[in-house]
């Protein structure tokens, strides 16, 4: 079958309409010899059993090895140049407190792009320097949440923002 125009060029269409791709699927995600799929060895028909549906679900052995190939890469790449990098997780991806243990388990920052993510965070254990505070219109109480949690990065989105920032941390 010809390639689609609006699909990118690394995604082909399967031979196998049951296959799974590789690229779009965890490395943990198998089927079983019946043809079910299964997650980290476990039945999503068991998990949708004992769950119901919909449910999702995370392969903690596919994202922690994920965190930590790109952790090692960003490192391996930046070395020479200044030592090595942080590398943040986009807390909007996908955030719960679990998740944020694995992130700092792994050696990763989390990037927080809310005060409710900023929260779940620090419910999880996180310091402020293992976050950032990065998303658009934040209020006050946010800015003041994270300059009181002395997050790493408070990344700003305008000038205006800018100076927010600096009068309240000049009021303190």
């Amino acid at each position: 079958m010809p390639a689609s125009p609006l699909a990118p060029g690394w995604l082909t269409y399967p031979a196998d309409a049951n296959e799974l791709n590789p690229a779009l699927w965890a490395s943990t995600v198998t089927r079983t010899r019946s043809g079910a799929v299964s997650v980290d060895g476990v039945s999503v028909t068991e998990l949708a059993e004992k769950f119901g549906t919909p449910v999702y679900v995370v392969s903690e052995t596919d994202f922690r090895t994920r965190a930590r190939n790109f952790r090692d890469a960003f490192n391996a790449a930046f070395r020479d140049l200044c030592g090595g990098v942080d590398v943040y997780y986009a807390g909007k991806s996908f955030l719960c407190s679990e998740v944020a243990h694995w992130i700092s388990e792994e050696g990763l920052r989390l990037d927080t792009a809310s005060g409710g993510e900023l929260s779940v965070a620090v419910r999880a254990g996180l310091q402020g320097r293992q976050l950032a505070l990065h998303g658009n219109n934040k209020s006050d109480a946010e800015l003041n949440r994270a300059l009181d949690l002395e997050v790493g990065r408070i990344v700003v989105d305008s000038l205006d923002e800018l100076q927010r920032v600096g009068a309240l941390a000049q009021a303190r």
